[in-house]
Order: C-alpha cells, then structure tokens, then sequence
C-alpha cells in the first residue's frame, strides 16, 4: 500500500478541488456535517467523498488483496506439511524403540496416522476463516459499507473541518480537507495494518489450539494404556 500513496494523494487532492468548487460556503460546511455525503441539489449532482475516496483504492489494490489471499492458501498447504513432521517422527521413534515397540498396541501406533489424514478438516476450516476474514479487510478497504476503513478514518477529518467556524471559514474549511486528506492513506495503512495483524492472530492461536489438541488426544491415550498395564517405563519418552 505505502508504494501507492503519493498517486492516491494526488488523486485526492483532485478531488477535494471538485468538492471546494462544486459548493457554496454554506454547502460546504454542510457536507462536513453530513460526514461527506451530500444528496442532490437541484442541478448539483450527488457527492459521497467516501465512496469517491474508496474508488481510488479500489482500482490499485484488489490485486494486492488477492495476493494476500493466494499467500495464505500457500501457507496452508506449508503449515500441513509442518504439523505432519513430527507426527511421523513420533511414530517412526516409537516404532523403532526396542522396547516399546513390543509393549505399545498397533492401536496406539496408528492414532498418529490418522491424525496425519485428519488434519485437513481443522487445517481447511482455520484457514477458511482466515480468507474470510482477509476478503472482508479487503472489502472494509474499499467499499463505505460495513466496517468501512475510510468511513473510519475520514470521520474525524469532517468533525475537525466541521468545527472551523467564523471569519475565514470558507477558505479555512477546504483547505482544512485538503491537509487532513493528503494524511489519510497512512491512516488508512495503519487501520488495515491493525486489522491485518489481528486475522492472522487469530488465524495463529486457531493453529496453536489444533496441534494442541492432537498432542493431548495422544497422551492421554499413551497415559491410559501406562494405567491399564501398571508398567514402568523403561526409560523416559518425549511425546
């Protein structure tokens, strides 16, 4: 996004011209207050400032937010493979082991197995949650609907142009816009950025929970069959 901003600034500056010129000081100052959304006055057209904000995002970064969403299928299939590993291992030491490997059922031996095959139903619907989740920051990024990230970040900008009040008002207003809208992007980045971290996060300790769980379900079922056989452990085994 921050090799984009110097295009978006300038487009927007643009826009902010359109919007000085197209109003009254009074319409002005009314469309601040309205949070940049004007409707029709007589032969004056609609202004939405936030859908023609969210327009210039729109053409630049849809391809991005594909990217993200490619790179995370791609780590999907990474992460499988690394939640895999060990299980094999576990299995392979346990099987070569001189001792437990008579002592140990097959019953036992083959969890790790299954639980190798059953990882893509969790691993599918952890990273299901998380395209979602990246599809709808991308949709927040460049729509005005919803959790809209420019509604967010240019409510704000229309309160502080709002309160500019008195002499001077009709110049100080648009250029009060134009200031606070060449500094939009970052804020943008830094919202989308926030958003961004926390999917992942989240997308992290649903991971987390998965190897967790498979890792629980194989002690418990290696303590049960120790307590069944009252034996002792010839020497000390690392699950």
């Amino acid at each position: 996004m921050k090799s984009n901003e110097h295009a978006w600034t300038k487009r927007a500056t643009k826009l902010c011209d359109t919007w000085e010129s197209k109003y009254t000081t009074p319409q002005y100052a009314s469309l601040a207050k309205s949070y940049g959304v004007k409707k029709k006055i007589k032969l004056i057209t609609e202004t939405n400032c936030n859908k023609d904000l969210a327009q210039i995002l729109q053409r630049s970064i849809t391809a991005d937010i594909d990217h993200l969403i490619g790179f995370a299928d791609k780590h999907k299939v990474h992460m499988f493979a690394l939640l895999k590993e060990p299980l094999a291992r576990m299995e392979a030491d346990l099987r070569n082991h001189e001792e437990l490997a008579l002592l140990l059922p097959q019953s036992l031996l083959r969890q790790f197995g299954l639980h190798k095959k059953a990882l893509a139903v969790p691993l599918d619907k952890c990273f299901a949650v998380l395209r979602e989740d990246l599809r709808n920051i991308g949709r927040d990024l460049t729509t005005t609907t919803g959790d809209s990230i420019i509604v967010h970040c240019m409510r704000p900008v229309y309160v502080e142009v709002m309160n500019i009040k008195g002499r001077g008002s009709g110049t100080l207003r648009p250029e009060k816009m134009r200031e606070r809208v060449d500094r939009l992007w970052s804020d943008v980045r830094d919202q989308a950025k926030k958003r961004y971290a926390k999917a992942f996060k989240k997308c992290s300790r649903d991971l987390l929970d998965i190897a967790e769980n498979i890792l629980k379900d194989i002690q418990d079922s290696f303590d049960g069959f120790c307590q069944e056989k009252k034996f002792e452990e010839p020497g000390e085994i690392e699950l």
